[in-house]
């Protein structure tokens, strides 16, 4: 096999930059590469390749467990960015199409680029949930799909009316924030949480670190298991995500300042590698309960957010604080009166590019986080202050204190704002 071209247009693959230290979707791209040559298609599943590439066990059940999905829009995205920088020159191309994990293998003037209608980055490859067995929550679930469903047309709706109706000034303060975390000469990556992890958190009482969510080590903890005389998917591995992430993600696509033409990829936290945020702009949307990689850029940030899993509370710690700001502010669960959310800009890994955080105690200030990011007004002025004599944007940090109303929050008020010079 080592001379067949489809093998050698693999290894190239494999041992590219943009694939060298990706080794789950090398070793993804190997199994399914090698099956086809072979000519042993009927290996290429779903079942196959968690079995045989994610060690997953032989009877597992893939609608409980998204990571060959996952892993699979998250492979075409890399050679699709692979065969437009290092690969360019490469003839012999590799695709996956959407809607099978089998293989192609086509010279590049055979390679056409798909309709825009089939790459929406909010539907590709959509996580499926297994049907629930004996329980009695069918219907109720079926009404919270269609509720969900709805908020989030609406909130697409509402976001196009909004961006189609007011636009920034190209030198506004806002066209400078957005132009910096969607440059179009680099991928960003706008990452929604992962409620199923919030959950887990709920149900064990403590938050899961960077280390055991990347390592998925705390799926084997007893809080991450179906109960005893049930039979439906642990709660810590399903594949939720809040509405108030996913209306602020299709808000931000549809930003003036982020073109069709762009690199703009949205996910879902469970979906992501720490390789992924080193060298690429992104939005990250949560707190570290919520969406545990901001816990990578708490070392650079004055704010910091805290989970007390046995009082249900988050505190916003302020490590610097100025003043007048109080060094540390309290949300906890029996508290409607007292929200917060945190905006900052910071450096990613590699400090390449930009990395934009938007973080809240529960999901609802995370709306009110959104309205201020996205109309002009308090942050036009906040943005002006971090503004350099050059154009660029100094590394900052807002927080903010809402009330809770219901299932929505009230108007945020700026409480502190932190400029670094560095």
């Amino acid at each position: 096999m080592k001379s067949d071209p489809r093998w050698q247009a693999v290894q190239r693959v494999v041992h590219s930059k943009s694939f060298s230290r990706a080794s789950r979707l090398s070793a993804f791209l190997l199994y399914i590469c090698e099956r086809a040559i072979e000519g042993h298609t009927d290996e290429i599943t779903e079942q196959q390749i968690g079995v045989r590439v994610f060690g997953r066990p032989a009877h597992y059940n893939p609608g409980d467990d998204n990571i060959v999905r996952g892993t699979a829009r998250l492979l075409r995205q890399r050679l699709e960015l692979y065969y437009q920088e290092e690969g360019a020159a490469d003839e012999l191309r590799i695709t996956v199409p959407r809607g099978t994990y089998v293989p192609l293998f086509e010279r590049a003037t055979e390679v056409q680029e798909q309709p825009d209608a089939e790459r929406s980055p909010l539907l590709e490859d959509a996580p499926r949930e297994a049907p629930l067995a004996r329980h009695t929550f069918s219907r109720l679930w079926t009404a919270v799909s269609l509720l969900a469903a709805f908020a989030l047309g609406a909130a697409a709706l509402l976001a196009y009316q909004h961006f189609t109706r007011s636009r920034n000034h190209p030198s506004s303060p806002a066209a400078v924030l957005w132009r910096t975390v969607f440059p179009g000469d680099k991928r960003t990556l706008i990452i929604a949480g992962d409620a199923g992890v919030d959950m887990f958190d709920n149900l064990a009482r403590q938050q899961v670190n960077i280390n055991e969510y990347s390592e998925r080590a705390y799926l084997s903890s007893p809080f991450a298991q179906t109960p005893d005389d049930y039979h439906w998917a642990p709660l810590a591995t399903r594949a939720y995500v809040s509405v108030q992430d996913l209306k602020l993600a299709t808000a931000l696509v549809r930003l003036p300042e982020v073109r069709n033409d762009q690199r703009v990829f949205i996910h879902y936290a469970r979906e992501i590698r720490p390789e992924d945020l080193m060298d690429a702009n992104a939005v990250l949307i949560g707190s570290p309960a919520f969406n545990p990689w901001v816990q990578l850029f708490d070392k650079d940030q004055d704010f910091t957010m805290s989970y007390d899993g046995v009082e249900n509370s988050i505190t916003v710690i302020d490590h610097h604080p100025a003043a007048g700001e109080k060094s540390s502010y309290k949300w906890i669960w029996n508290d409607p009166e007292h929200a917060y959310a945190l905006i900052a800009l910071t450096n990613n890994l590699n400090g390449t590019g930009k990395v934009l955080l938007v973080e809240s105690t529960t999901t609802m200030p995370t709306g009110a986080a959104s309205d201020l990011l996205l109309n002009p007004g308090p942050m036009e002025q906040i943005l002006a202050r971090a503004t350099n004599p050059n154009g660029s944007l100094k590394r900052f940090e807002v927080l903010l204190e809402t009330s809770l109303v219901g299932n929505s929050s009230t108007q945020p008020k700026v409480i502190a704002v932190h400029i670094h010079n560095n």
